[in-house]
């Protein structure tokens, strides 16, 4: 919808905005990620891809309200909802 567009336009043409895409260690990171985890399953096939493409660009922080990101160790997971 246009309010949709609008809410994401000014984020998307923001020069610090990037599309995070795999590179070569990206079979290998996500070997180790899953390697950790005890019952990799469903929804969180999703957000294990996200960390695995936070951990090839150096990214440490993520802004989101869900918490399944709380279980994977050196994400720093700020709620954008409390605050």
């Amino acid at each position: 919808t246009s309010k949709a567009m609008a809410f994401v336009r000014p984020i998307a043409e923001h020069r610090a905005f990037a599309v995070l895409t795999a590179g070569d260690r990206h079979l290998e990171l996500l070997d180790t990620e899953l390697s950790t985890l005890n019952y990799p399953a469903g929804n969180l096939f999703f957000d294990i891809r996200t960390v695995v493409l936070m951990r090839e660009h150096g990214i440490r922080t993520i802004y989101t309200a869900d918490t399944d990101f709380l279980q994977f160790g050196d994400i720093d997971v700020i709620n954008p909802v409390r605050g």
